[in-house]
């Protein structure tokens, strides 16, 4: 499997160790990094191979060696395993949290960090694990072009539905610009999707 870093990725990155004061960053790039392996496990799982992972500034893809179409059962469970995963680690950090001990703490923040991204993936927005899923569900209905008006007008409602509950969030707390970021990020990759 080759690896494909971009410059956008490492300044990315680079900004956001500066800025982790709490040692967040490689607790939820860990997160990431077991979300992502559970798509490559499921690639293996249906019979395809990896070819490559694409890491840049807007996240990860994984593209896999094609000897075959996947059929839409088998891109159902590639795109569900990731956050199959994300949920799952959650779960069994939470229960490895119960017990007092000196990791409990970071242990939960670890289990939070899974949930959070098992849970946004899962929004049926374009470029997202759900967004794929629910792709996938009404293909096999048969009606292309229905599908891709509904997807595209779902994604863009969800869209900026996200980035007003991050403007609200901002100007009433002003507090962290995560939901306004991943809103913006979300439409204009829905929009370069349909360009």
């Amino acid at each position: 499997m080759e690896l494909h870093v971009s410059g956008g990725f490492c300044l990315l990155l680079a900004l956001l160790l500066f800025l982790d004061e709490d040692n967040l960053v490689p607790w939820a790039l860990f997160a990431c990094f077991l979300h992502e392996m559970g798509h490559c496990m499921a690639i293996r799982y249906v019979g395809g191979r990896v070819s490559s992972l694409h890491l840049s500034v807007v996240g990860a893809e994984i593209i896999p060696e094609r000897h075959r179409m996947f059929s839409y059962r088998e891109e159902f469970i590639i795109a569900a395993a990731g956050p199959a995963v994300s949920i799952l680690v959650a779960l069994a950090s939470s229960l490895a949290a119960r017990a007092p001990w000196p990791g409990q703490e970071r242990m939960l923040l670890f289990a939070g960090l899974n949930l959070a991204a098992g849970i946004f993936n899962l929004l049926p927005l374009g470029p997202l694990d759900g967004g794929r899923m629910l792709r996938i569900a009404l293909l096999r209905a048969n009606r292309m072009w229905e599908v891709e008006q509904f997807y595209q007008k779902m994604t863009l409602v969800l869209s900026l539905g996200l980035i007003s509950l991050g403007v609200s969030h901002l100007l009433h707390s002003g507090g962290n610009p995560t939901l306004f970021l991943s809103g913006l990020w979300l439409l204009s990759t829905a929009k370069h999707e349909n360009a």
